[in-house]
């Protein structure tokens, strides 16, 4: 009759707690990837709806300020042409000039003395440093926008490298699972040994990942 060998059974102890071990380890590191996987998507996302916003408040701040800016250049070129037209006593330009004139220069035009024409000027002058005052804001804010999207792109990226470095640790659980379970099916014991170490070496360099790896909660 042949007994077993008390070292091959405390080997094939070591290679089952090696399974079960490697086998939470690679059941854990697939978990968290996953988790820091979904994490990226969504900031990414928010990331690209963040910009999209910003750039589309920058590109109206923009077109707003050359808005204004030929506003004015035409109202200076249909006031000259108005000068003009009174000038030549066509009654017919200077009704048809007056008409496409701004309404502040309008407003300016038909004011009866000093007193109403500073004022008319003021109004206008405060309106116009209003409406720029609001437009820059608005860019400023758009460019406000752009960095936090690029934060939150630096957010999504990290995300995934922590992602990543938990699909390792499940790699390396994964082999030191397969290594631990060759061992018991071998009959030489340096074998064993040998296939054992090696998948207690992976395992370990999966928790090593793992545990300098951030959480994704």
């Amino acid at each position: 009759m042949t007994t077993s060998s008390p070292s091959l059974s405390r080997l094939d102890l070591l290679a089952a707690i090696l399974l079960g071990a490697g086998s939470v380890g690679a059941a854990a590191g697939g978990w968290l990837a996953s988790l820091w996987s979904g994490q990226q998507a969504g900031r990414y996302a928010t990331a690209g709806v963040t910009l999209s916003r910003a750039n589309t408040d920058y590109l109206e701040a923009q077109a707003s300020f050359q808005a204004l800016g030929l506003e004015a250049l035409r109202d200076d070129l249909m006031y000259a042409e108005y000068r003009a037209a009174q000038e030549r006593e066509d009654a017919d330009d200077v009704e048809y000039f007056e008409e496409q004139l701004s309404e502040a220069t309008q407003v300016l035009l038909a004011a009866t003395g000093p007193a109403e024409e500073a004022a008319a000027v003021a109004k206008h002058e405060a309106e116009v440093a209003q409406e720029l005052a609001r437009l820059a804001k608005k860019r400023a804010d758009s460019l406000m926008g752009m960095r936090a999207a690029d934060a939150q792109l630096q957010d999504g990226e990290r995300a995934n490298e922590f992602s990543d470095r938990f699909g390792l640790v499940g790699v390396l659980m994964s082999l030191a699972v397969f290594f631990g379970g060759l061992s018991p099916l071998v009959h030489a014991n340096r074998l064993k040994v040998a296939y054992l170490v090696l998948g207690l070496a992976l395992w370990c360099g999966g928790m090593g990942v793992g545990g300098t790896t951030p959480l994704p909660f």
